[in-house]
This record gives C-alpha cells, structure tokens and sequence, in this order.
C-alpha cells in the first residue's frame, strides 16, 4: 500500500478521468475504490438518506458537491452525483469520502410493497467510494515556501508510518462499512463483510 501512496502539497484533482470532480490540496488518497454494480429497482430516496444518515452519525459532515443531468431518451435518463463527507481527525488531519454515482437508463416505476403503492426507481447504478487523508487542513504551513517544505518533510519522514498504519487503515475499513451498508440496503446477495468488526 506504501508505494501507492504520493504526497501532494500542489493542486490537483482526484481523480483526472473523472471530469465532475472537485478540486483540493494536499491530499493523500486510498486510490483503490469500493465499487458497487446494480441493475435492477431500488429506492434511490432511501438509499441517500442511508448514506447521509450513515455519515452524520459517525461524525462526518456531509454534502452534494454536484449532480448531473442528461436529457432523457427512450431508455430513461442518465444522471451522475458526486456525494463527499468529512471529519476533522486531529488539528492536523482530515478524513474525507468521497462518492460517485451514475445512473443509466433511469425511470419511475411504481411498485406495491406491503398493500401500499410506492414511486422507485428502475435502472443500473454505478457506485464508487473513495476516501482520502487532508493533511494540514488548517492551512498552518501554507503561508511560505519554507513552511510548506517542512509539511513535505513532515508528511514523508516524520507522519509516514502513523499515516500509512494507522489513519489510513482506519479510513479504508470506514469506506468498507458504507460499502456493505449500502449492498445491505440494495439486498444484494454478496452483502457479507468479513472485516465489519474491524476498527
């Protein structure tokens, strides 16, 4: 996982192939996603409730950084959101997560669930959870170029391992959890995480 791992004190973008993002610094992310694949009905609404609810309960303060819309075809619509939470870690660090969402051939459908008519959806959804670790969120270190300097040097050398063994571990299972938390939502049959119980 180390080598995987670089450290950015420049702007950059999160992710290049994906023209929706937002732009941060100094960002060290887990670039390995938790990818889900659905095809089928399910209750959209429900589904980002849970995610908000999910967020807010463990600290994280959640927002929707952007959605877009296609116009509709004969197949239904295509939308895409992009979903982020963040907590403050320490006074140094924060974690955030990141979620892409796009819908294709989207449509209304109406279903009847326990004698009751209810609007879902119907369509396939592609799902992508990332995560990364701000470091100097506060922006202590940014206001010289000697001070930037030293937060590279303290990010490689001094904050390397307790970054690598410790935050971000801690990160990767989180995202794990929403991950199974959103496939238990969906009822879908590979809903099992073996590493629930961890951190």
């Amino acid at each position: 996982m180390a080598e995987t791992v670089k450290l950015k004190v420049e702007e950059k973008a999160l992710e290049p192939n994906m023209p929706w993002t937002i732009t941060l610094t100094r960002e060290l992310p887990l670039k390995t996603p938790h990818r889900i694949k659905y095809d089928g009905i399910f209750d959209w609404e429900g589904l980002y409730r849970m995610i908000y609810d999910w967020m807010m309960f463990r600290g994280y303060y959640f927002e929707e950084v952007g959605i877009k819309h296609k116009v509709p075809n004969p197949m239904g619509a295509e939308i895409k959101y992009e979903l982020s939470g963040w907590r403050k870690t320490t006074p140094y660090m924060m974690e955030w997560i990141r979620i892409y969402v796009i819908f294709y051939d989207l449509r209304e459908v109406e279903v009847v669930k326990e004698g009751k008519k209810k609007k879902l959806a119907k369509g396939k959804m592609i799902m992508e959870v990332y995560g990364n670790i701000e470091t100097d969120w506060q922006h202590m270190w940014d206001k010289t170029m000697f001070g930037k300097y030293l937060k590279e040097m303290y990010d490689k050398f001094i904050m390397k391992k307790q970054l690598e063994v410790i935050w971000w571990d801690r990160l990767y299972y989180t995202m794990y959890k929403l991950h199974t938390d959103i496939k238990n939502f969906l009822d879908m049959e590979n809903r099992t995480n073996s590493y629930y119980d961890v951190w």
